[in-house]
């Protein structure tokens, strides 16, 4: 079997055309663009220290470059290749790229801004990677954190059909799936302190007209997290 750098340099591409061709990721693209930009509206001033730790193909990477200076990092040779095209279309010039495993980064940079989507679940070793990221962490900084959502129907959907015939193949990479109370557990022990959770990515939209709790509609959950005091 691949590894998942592997397996995530062959799809790059496909990946990073899903953000322009398929719907819910538009939506998770506009959910998460929104919440950047009202976080600094409220809380964050700009031209500041930004981590996007694993950035893939950098579609996030380009609109976190509007608040501050930019550290974008991935394990992906081709995640970044597509990252760097975008960033050199738009003539954006405050992006350092590092291609890196992440088990092996670090940094002696405190950040303002860590953004982090769609990452843990593909790392080995959850606990460490939260004890990385709280120390690269300003003490008035903030965490994005996204994370799957166990509950939602959509995986357990996933889930079976993986068991049943492997589809989707990704599930071969996914070393963390869990809901809102484990990550809660473990977040509390590494000592963030959780400013908001919202839950989202709809992928069954008949969901969206029937009265179902988004714990169990929205595939993805999203922490606001900063150090506790």
């Amino acid at each position: 079997m691949k590894n998942v750098t592997n397996f995530f340099n062959d799809k790059a591409q496909k990946f990073s055309n899903n953000y322009y061709n398929v719907k819910n990721f538009r939506e998770r693209y506009k959910f998460l663009s929104y919440k950047i930009k009202n976080l600094f509206k409220n809380n964050l001033k700009k031209n500041i220290q930004i981590l996007d730790y694993g950035c893939g193909e950098g579609i996030f990477t380009v609109a976190l470059s509007h608040y501050g200076d930019v550290t974008a990092v991935d394990g992906s040779k081709h995640m970044l290749e597509l990252a760097k095209k975008k960033t050199t279309s738009k003539k954006i010039k405050n992006i350092k790229f590092i291609l890196s495993n992440l088990n092996n980064y670090n940094s002696n940079k405190k950040f303002k801004l860590i953004f982090c989507s769609s990452v843990m679940e593909y790392l080995d070793n959850f606990s460490q990677h939260l004890d990385k990221l709280y120390n690269l962490l300003d003490d008035k900084g903030t965490l994005f954190l996204t994370l799957p959502n166990s509950r939602s129907i959509y995986r357990l959907i996933e889930i079976v059909l993986f068991k049943l015939i492997n589809i989707p193949k990704y599930y071969n990479y996914v070393k963390l799936n869990e809901n809102e109370d484990f990550y809660r557990k473990i977040l509390n022990k590494k000592n963030f302190s959780i400013s908001k959770v919202n839950y989202f990515s709809n992928n069954i939209k008949i969901f969206d007209y029937l009265k179902i709790f988004p714990k169990y509609k929205s595939t993805m959950i999203l922490f606001t997290l900063r150090k506790k005091k």
